[in-house]
């Protein structure tokens, strides 16, 4: 009976637990439903706004206005306003809004060509103002308009309709040549009864998406072709505009500035609106656009069989980045500017350099020369016969545009090296407009006179010519051939952009070249008033100020780096209203060529091919297009671009990657050197022959092909490139411990003396390697201090703890520790840790403490230092791994970081199926073959041929792609080849040393794993080569970064020779005491060594005052 009801009970409150679990899954399942129903409903609204008509702009919607006074830029509110004035007093029936983005954009001057088209279609039947002026006031460029202030200025015009235009294109899946439509969107919104315009969204309008561009034919070709069927479709009549003459192009030069903008005749206005095109500083992209559009504008309205017409309209295109269009117009080249023109067009150096020199001195020579100078920048090309040219030419120039085209050429030089001030441009301002008040000679004398005279007043005194009102009155009417020639307004805005474009200039000059963050700020401060919230500049300054944060103590880092991200984020709101999208079309931007999982990511195929269409010398929209593309269509796309980027050594290389990869590396080293027997210039082409050679482990002939670079021995080429170049490839024989080789590479970076980071490292490493520890600390200091670098400053505190000024280190690392979001001074912090003989728990518990600095930020380089720690010469135990789990946030013990520390001491203590059930566990998680994970692959397996599983160890090698086997799989395949006997074991060594990789994140030293791995293998095999091996390995790291104790103690551990064993036990045991491999050593040798590194240091000391210094 008591069994029974014993069971009875069970069963009862089985039952009502049971109806729990239920009540529970059914809430849960609700919860889960509602969680779906919301999912479904946003998903639903996100399709319903995507189709509404205008389709919204994925790259600056409404969703992205920002609200707050310190969003708003002052700078382009002050252009609109003053736009705005000028139009004071003018009427119109119909203002036409410029054309906005819809979907997927059209490109800024595609938009403006058709806003200013359609204008020009309009005017014939209504009154109409200059839609440049409109744009002006409206915001010129921008991708999406404030609708208040466009129904302000039409309150202001008196219209009587407004015409909101929107372009775009829009990919519908399954359907791949909907993409390549134009999608036109009109809305007509006429004035209301009481004589306003409604602030509602106007009424439904008209879809035109039927249109189909091309790279060949752009927008705004498909669009004009169409203007008779648009127009109508707005209710106006078409009426065509007339033909204007054409007249031959002057060959003159415009004899001063005035005369730019008054031309003979509307062929010769053209050339002169792309002669000041041409001259823009690079940064005026807007205005060089604005300058080519009506330069277009004219050309479309001279005869079409015309030469000049043809110049024009190509040049323009041409400018524009529509390439084939410039192509199809200029066609089959009938003159010498022709060709210089399809030369440039086609990115063919050699042609067009044969082209300038026949040309005699004009404008077409004078915009040829400009071509001529980018690309050749652009292929790494300039000789000195080169810059002599160039000099020929700015002597045989008018003097009034030597200085623009002497600031033009500089544009091309990417070392940004030159110093260029405005005070010539503010002489000239001062002459042609003096309706702006006393010039600038006047202006600085007064403010010395008064004693407030500053080095910025010359910058400062730009803003007295912002307002284009300062160029007097023009016509505001649209639009007549004649109305899009060059006025007087276009030299106050050539003028002005110029002297904008010196200011950007020489602020990135300051910070990104130089290094002179404080120095940077301080300028800008200085010309706050005026450029404020120009975005560029305010660019500029977030870039300064994120340097500076990084290099500042800890109480005002966080202020400035907030300030910093601010700054940045403002100005990229204030530029992503105006800018080029890659999916913009045509495109001319290149596609960064990211994969993931091996294949190309949405769209950015199209956009690569896209920007490849329109590119002329831009070669890394080849390269993008090349690597996003399928390797069996690679050679396909090589060949489709033959004839194209002539002088440039991108094709070659990508050719040479392509019989890389088939095998034929022989023919790939052929095909280079026949790229240097025509162009021994090609540096780029030096660094893949030698690169080649390095990753087959053929070291002195690479060695060989990088010294092959005229640079080297002085006869070609930029000092910095040269020194940058000699340090690169210096580095890369140094971190193989081939220093030797790399000695030599570091002589020519030092003894340049150029004071870049590159020549103050070379002599540092070259002292390092000498053993001359002094002039190293020296040398690194020197390069801390003036470029703030982690690397220097990780060299600098490490070689201060082995010179015994370990208290100096530690003074510097609390400085500078929390600067960095790198982990390299926390290496600085490891050696001297080791110097003071710290064990494990002291060690975590340094690590935890020292992981909250920097408002937690730290807490990642404080676990992957405490890993290091543990594993580097030592055996880490279960409390250390449960340390590493609680700080990587997984407290539970899953994290892969945690698992390779416990892996790594289970290995070590001999528990080998430990360790590999640990990693395979892990790789259930983490894809081990990702660059981020690889790390544990030796580890793995060490720990699988130990345990028996050498099967899956070969099953998991053989599924790892072939762009994903680096040192870590090289390294992998010689311990399976060494435990199964293979001979190949060295080789597969040798190509992981030949395939290392540079990376600082990873919870293991790269120099240390492949000693460790090496000692390992000879211990599982008894192969003495491995021994060698790990002896040699050690020995190099001695030379490279002697601070590291675990090279000495390996030494000593392994050789043969009692000299020497001696000699590495003193410096290991000085070094770091605790070592775990000095533990396996006898006792009385330990003491001995310990006695003699006690009574001499073993490391020469540096100079105090040095160590004082940071």
């Amino acid at each position: 009976m008591r069994k029974l009801l014993c069971l009875l009970l069970v069963c009862a409150t089985g039952t009502a637990f049971a109806g729990v679990k239920e009540d529970e899954d059914a809430a849960a399942r609700r919860d889960m439903q509602k969680v779906f129903e919301r999912v479904k409903a946003a998903q639903a609204e996100k399709a319903r706004r995507e189709n509404l008509l205008p389709y919204p702009d994925p790259l600056f919607g409404e969703a992205s206005l920002r609200q707050g006074q310190e969003w708003v830029s002052d700078w382009k509110q002050r252009e609109k306003r003053d736009f705005s004035a000028l139009l004071a007093n003018s009427e119109a029936d119909v203002l036409l809004v410029p054309f906005q983005v819809q979907a997927s954009g059209i490109e800024r001057a595609n938009r403006s060509l058709m806003t200013a088209s359609l204008a020009q279609a309009l005017s014939a039947s209504a009154k109409l103002v200059d839609p440049y002026l409109v744009a002006g006031a409206l915001g010129d460029g921008e991708r999406r308009l404030d609708r208040q202030e466009v129904l302000q200025l039409a309150s202001q015009l008196r219209v009587k309709r407004i015409v909101w235009a929107y372009a775009g294109h829009r990919s519908e899946q399954g359907n791949p040549a909907a993409d390549k439509r134009l999608r036109l969107y009109f809305q007509i919104q006429e004035r209301g009864p009481a004589g306003v315009f409604s602030e509602g969204e106007p009424p439904p309008g008209k879809a035109i998406e039927t249109l189909e561009f091309s790279d060949l034919d752009p927008p705004v070709a498909v669009f004009r072709k169409n203007l008779p069927a648009i127009v109508g479709a707005l209710g106006y009549q078409y009426k065509a505009p007339a033909t204007a003459k054409a007249d031959a192009l002057s060959k003159a030069l415009p004899a001063n500035l005035a005369a730019a903008v008054q031309p003979a005749s509307l062929s010769n206005a053209a050339q002169q609106l792309q002669l000041l095109a041409s001259l823009l500083p690079g940064d005026a992209t807007r205005l060089r656009e604005r300058l080519y559009e009506r330069s277009l504008l004219i050309a479309w309205q001279l005869p079409v069989g015309d030469a000049a017409t043809r110049l024009l309209a190509a040049r323009a295109l041409h400018g524009l980045h529509m390439r084939p269009a410039a192509l199809a117009v200029i066609g089959q080249p009938a003159s010498e500017e022709e060709r210089a023109l399809l030369a440039a067009i086609n990115g063919n150096l050699p042609e067009l350099d044969a082209s300038v020199a026949k040309l005699p001195l004009s404008p077409q020579k004078v915009m040829a020369a400009i071509d001529a100078t980018d690309i050749r920048y652009a292929y790494e090309s300039d000789t000195p016969k080169s810059a002599a040219a160039r000099e020929a030419l700015l002597d045989a120039l008018p003097a009034v545009w030597q200085g623009f085209l002497a600031r033009r050429f500089a544009d091309a030089d990417p070392t940004r090296l030159r110093r260029f001030g405005n005070f010539e441009l503010l002489e000239a301002l001062g002459k042609e407009f003096p309706s702006a008040g006393p010039g600038i000679q006047q202006k600085l004398r007064g403010r010395q006179i008064a004693g407030q005279s500053e080095s910025a007043d010359v910058d400062l005194a730009i803003g007295a010519y912002l307002n284009p009102a300062v160029a007097g009155k023009s016509s505001t009417a649209c639009c007549s051939a004649a109305g899009w020639q060059p006025e007087r307004r276009d030299l106050l805005d050539f003028l002005v952009q110029s002297a904008v474009a010196n200011v950007l200039y020489n602020s990135y000059r300051m910070s990104v070249v130089q290094g002179l963050y404080p120095q940077t700020l301080q300028y800008l401060n200085a010309i706050d008033g005026v450029f404020g919230t120009q975005p560029e500049i305010m660019a500029a300054r977030a870039l300064a100020e994120e340097n500076l944060a990084a290099r500042a103590e800890a109480p005002g880092r966080d202020r400035l780096l907030n300030t910093a991200r601010l700054d940045a984020e403002r100005a990229r709101y204030w530029q992503t209203g105006t800018e080029h999208a890659w999916a913009d079309r045509p495109n001319h931007l290149a596609t960064p060529y990211y994969k993931r999982n091996g294949q190309a990511m949405p769209g950015h195929l199209e956009n690569a091919l896209s920007a490849l269409a329109n590119a002329s010398y831009q070669t890394n929209t080849l390269t993008a297009s090349f690597y996003l593309t399928p390797p069996a269509e690679r050679e396909k796309l090589l060949a489709e671009t033959a004839g194209r980027f002539a002088g440039d050594n991108t094709r070659a290389l990508l050719q040479a990657d392509l019989l890389q990869a088939q095998g034929r590396g022989e023919e790939a080293r052929v095909l280079l050197q026949q790229v240097l027997k025509e162009r021994p210039l090609q540096l780029a082409v030096y660094k893949r022959l030698g690169t080649m050679l390095l990753e087959e482990g053929r070291y002195a002939k690479a060695a060989k092909a990088y010294a092959q670079y005229p640079g080297l021995q002085g006869d070609a080429g930029n000092p910095l490139l040269v020194d940058n170049y000699a340090h690169q490839v210096g580095s890369l024989f140094f971190w193989r411990g081939e220093t030797d080789l790399a000695k030599d590479f570091y002589k020519v970076s030092a003894e340049l003396a150029t004071g870049s980071e590159s020549s103050l490292t070379s002599a540092a490493r070259n002292a390092t390697i000498d053993g001359d520890y002094a002039q190293a600390l020296a040398a690194q200091f020197n390069a801390a201090r003036r470029y703030g670098d982690s690397y220097r400053y990780r060299d600098y505190f490490s070689l201060l703890h082995m010179l015994g000024e370990s208290d100096a280190a530690w003074d510097g690392f609390q400085s500078m520790g929390g600067r960095f979001t790198t982990p390299h001074l926390w290496d600085s912090a490891l050696v001297g840790h080791r110097r003071q003989g710290r064990d494990e728990k002291w060690l975590i518990d340094w690590a935890r403490q020292a992981g909250q600095g920097a408002g937690g930020r730290a807490q990642p380089l404080a676990t992957r230092f405490l890993s290091m720690a543990l594993v580097t010469d030592r055996i880490p135990d279960r409390n250390a791994v449960r340390a590493v789990e609680a700080m990587s946030g997984n407290p539970a013990g899953h994290s892969l970081q945690g698992r390779f520390v416990e892996a790594y001491g289970a290995l070590k203590r001999q528990d080998f199926v430990g360790a590999w059930q640990g990693l395979a566990e892990a790789g259930k998680a983490d894809r081990l073959s990702d660059a981020d994970n690889s790390y544990v692959l030796p580890t793995f397996a060490l720990a699988a041929v130990k345990a028996g599983k050498m099967k899956a160890l070969q099953d998991l090698l053989v599924g790892i792609p072939e762009e994903r086997r680096n040192m870590d799989y090289w390294l992998a395949q010689s311990v399976l080849a060494a435990a199964a006997g293979n001979a190949d074991a060295l080789k597969y060594f040798r190509q992981a040393l030949n395939t290392r990789v540079f990376t600082e994140f990873r919870p293991i030293g790269v120099e240390y794993q492949f000693a460790d791995v090496a000692q390992s293998v000879f211990e599982l095999t008894g192969d003495r080569q491995f021994k060698a091996l790990a002896l040699q390995l050690a020995r190099f790291n001695q030379k490279i970064q002697p601070w590291e104790a675990w090279s000495y103690a390996i030494e000593a551990r392994l050789t043969d020779n009692g000299g020497e064993r001696k000699a590495a036990l003193v410096k290991a045991v000085y070094l770091d005491r605790k070592s775990e491999r000095l533990s396996r050593l006898p006792p009385s040798e330990l003491e001995e060594a310990l006695k003699a590194a006690g009574k001499t240091p073993p490391f020469k000391s540096g100079p105090e005052n040095l160590a004082r210094g940071i």
